[in-house]
């Protein structure tokens, strides 16, 4: 439920700090305080099941294709570092699913890597000035519909992606090298939960 204070990262007493987010003091339909959307209609939002309703962050625009849909964590800035989350891929006719970004500069230069259903895939790419450049693909099948968990680990140009704990991806590459932003991405009319956001330096 992307756990904690809204506006305060938590850390751990030893090791590195962690951060994660609480959505459960913020009203449905309103974009979380701690975030900063650049492209998208990004809300809170809940998904039912049989306990308690899940609360997410959702992507529900309907965007054009090729549109990156972009939502961004204000004041962290990181290089190094571990990205864990939980996605729900709902609908989408052109694209589907979603994933994290890190070492963003704003929102046209970052690292990606998405998991889309309608193409049973895993891939990385980079967005360097707009444009994306695929670093690597991976076939997977997780129907629409269902939870799966995407961890990215980047350290120096080292970069490691886990889906539902196994590794998927591991590679080296040295298109950003400076601290940036960490975020969540979709693409054009891709309608997304994500759920459970948590950061590691």
């Amino acid at each position: 439920m992307i756990v904690a204070p809204p506006m305060r990262p938590a850390a751990r007493p030893s090791g590195p700090p962690v951060h994660t987010w609480s959505l459960d003091a913020i009203p449905l339909g309103d974009l979380p305080p701690s975030f900063l959307s650049l492209k998208g209609r990004w809300k809170v939002s809940t998904v039912r099941t049989t306990g308690p309703d899940i609360r997410t962050v959702e992507q529900s625009a309907r965007s054009a294709n090729p549109v990156y849909n972009l939502l961004l964590v204000k004041g962290l800035r990181l290089a190094d570092v571990t990205i864990r989350v939980r996605i729900l891929s709902v609908s989408g006719k052109l694209d589907q699913g979603g994933g994290v970004v890190w070492r963003a500069s704003g929102g046209r230069n970052y690292y990606i890597t998405r998991y889309n259903p309608l193409e049973d895939n895993l891939r990385l790419y980079t967005v360097k000035g707009g444009r994306r450049k695929q670093l690597a693909s991976v076939g997977l099948k997780v129907a629409s519909g269902k939870w799966f968990g995407l961890t990215v680990r980047m350290k120096g140009d080292h970069i490691q992606v886990h889906m539902d704990s196994k590794k998927r991806i591991d590679l080296h590459d040295k298109t950003f090298t400076a601290p940036g932003s960490v975020g969540l991405w979709t693409k054009a009319d891709a309608r997304t939960h994500f759920t459970d956001l948590r950061v590691e330096k």
